[in-house]
């Protein structure tokens, strides 16, 4: 049965630090639309700089890449910084110190992977500071970045942690609600805003810690889901007694397939909400029965759908917690990730849905395709997530 969101649930924690110190319980940050919507960054301060960073709550560790890297291609061959394409480096140090004997190493789900160093410093987002949090500054990187932001802030439980003393996962992300029982029910929200809505500037969106960000939502509207503890990675046992990702059981699929709406109950698959992630990643028969209804049908490049940019996509909504969320046709076509055919002169867009068995992603994902289209509660004190349809 669907639940309302509680006025109750107003206390944030940033996650574990020596101190834990924060400045106040409430605060909203407003977000950066980079590369017309494929993902959004916020501005931090690392050690008293202020830097933006890539917000990821698909993974959990918050990371700068420190001057004089090693930047590498995906075989390892050394190759100009430039090449990785950062935003401005780092130019410091572990204001609080280095971790000795403690290193940082990951891979991300597109192959990209880092190396480097972890320490503390303090961190400062939406007005909320956390003294001596673990962070890790990167010495080596196979990264396509956006030029533009400096690193990355993980949202996710601190059991997907890729620090590592030895081979021991040791260390906490940024926000550690496992390690609060004392603090109340600390929350986030995301609010990711379409770029072609900039009413009161504020494409982009916001986070907020502590409550619910300043954009149009019936906070009536809410509904609630467990989040789920789930067993993804073999090699990470950890996770399957710990929460780790954001993991949901949707109800259902809802889509267009051939002029008739379709429910796909698949209860089964439970999915993931990442906002590191740009498209939705569906179940292999979610994702043939909607993607049958395009027309003309799609045309499929290295394992992504693309369509005529003048496509109107056809429904698809997500039925979560008995309430069906609708996704706009305006966020199915991405027309900065498409191209232009060398024999028809066509424009081409990618479709914001791909399946999951065609690439890399193994389990259903919902990402930014999906989170433009609510408003995101991430309640860690109740392990509930909770949604609502963002009103544009």
């Amino acid at each position: 049965m669907a639940a309302c969101l509680s006025a109750d649930l107003v206390t944030a924690t940033l996650g574990r630090s020596s101190s834990a110190a924060r400045i106040k319980d409430f605060g909203s940050e407003r977000l950066r639309d980079l590369e017309v919507e494929l993902e959004w960054a916020a501005k931090i301060s690392f050690g008293g700089e202020d830097v933006l960073v890539t917000l990821d709550t698909g993974s959990s560790d918050t990371w700068l890449v420190q001057t004089g890297f090693q930047c590498i291609d995906v075989i390892g061959v050394n190759i100009t910084e430039a090449d990785c394409h950062f935003g401005p480096q780092y130019n410091g140090t572990f204001k609080k110190g280095e971790i000795k004997n403690e290193n940082f190493r990951i891979r991300y789900g597109d192959g990209e992977f880092l190396t480097g160093n972890m320490g503390y410093s303090d961190i400062t987002i939406a007005g909320i500071k956390v003294t001596k949090q673990e962070v890790a500054l990167v010495n080596k990187a196979y990264w396509t970045g956006d030029s533009i932001t400096s690193g990355l802030m993980g949202l996710a439980y601190s059991s997907l942690t890729n620090a590592f003393a030895g081979n021991d996962p040791s260390i906490d992300n940024v926000i550690s609600p496992e390690q609060f029982p004392g603090l109340g029910k600390p929350l986030f929200s995301l609010a990711l805003q379409r770029s072609a809505n900039t009413n009161n500037n504020v494409a982009g969106g916001y986070i907020a810690f502590g409550g619910l960000p300043p954009v149009s939502v019936d906070p009536a509207a809410f509904v609630s889901t467990p989040i789920l503890v789930h067993q993804f990675y073999e090699y990470r046992p950890i996770t399957a007694i710990n929460r780790g990702f954001y993991t949901i059981a949707p109800d259902a699929y809802v889509y267009e397939n051939k002029k008739a709406v379709v429910t796909n109950h698949a209860t089964n698959i439970d999915a993931i909400v990442d906002s590191g992630t740009t498209l939705l990643y569906f179940p292999t028969a979610v994702y043939n029965g909607y993607i049958a209804s395009f027309d003309p049908a799609p045309i499929i490049v290295d394992g992504y759908p693309y369509c005529p940019c003048n496509t109107t996509a056809p429904y698809l909504g997500i039925k979560i917690a008995g309430t069906v969320f609708n996704i706009s046709s305006a966020d199915l076509n991405l027309p900065d990730s498409g191209f232009t055919s060398s024999t028809t002169a066509v424009e081409y867009c990618l479709i914001g849905v791909n399946d999951v068995g065609a690439g890399i992603e193994t389990f259903p994902i919902f990402g930014d395709v999906f989170l433009k289209n609510v408003v995101a509660v991430f309640d860690i004190g109740a392990s509930m997530m909770r949604f609502a349809q963002h009103i544009y």
